[in-house]
């Protein structure tokens, strides 16, 4: 009879860990990260229409406690005001949660009538 070497018993483990790590990176690399949003409840209108302007606007989102967002960061009406000051922006886009306080809607109108002309546009969705 042959002598055995234990040596050759063994299986290589080394593709499978190769195959292994290669899934991992496949998988990491094709996940879809979900970014941060702001949870807003948008107030319903049946007269609402697609927008046509097209000038570059300030969007702006205000939740139901009035604290106002942009780009789903906080930010001070303060600062609203010294990035409308820059004027980089020809209008105000808010989109208002329906439990917002009434007057975020009157800060934001101010803010457009001193650095925008007045140019204000509240964004709803249109009712069933």
């Amino acid at each position: 009879m042959q002598d055995l070497d234990d040596d050759d018993l063994g299986v290589d483990l080394t593709p499978l860990i190769d195959v292994t790590f290669m899934l991992v990176i496949f998988f990491i690399m094709t996940m879809s990260f979900a970014l941060p949003n702001i949870e807003l409840n948008l107030t319903q209108s049946s007269t609402a229409e697609r927008s046509a302007v097209k000038a570059q606007a300030l969007q702006l989102s205000v939740d139901a406690s009035g604290q106002f967002f942009f780009n789903k960061a906080p930010i001070t009406l303060k600062d609203i005001a010294n990035t409308l000051q820059q004027g980089q922006f020809e209008r105000i886009e808010l989109n208002l949660d329906a439990a917002a306080p009434a007057q975020a809607v009157v800060d934001c109108a101010d803010l457009a009538r001193q650095y925008t002309k007045g140019q204000l546009q509240l964004n709803t969705l249109l009712k069933d």
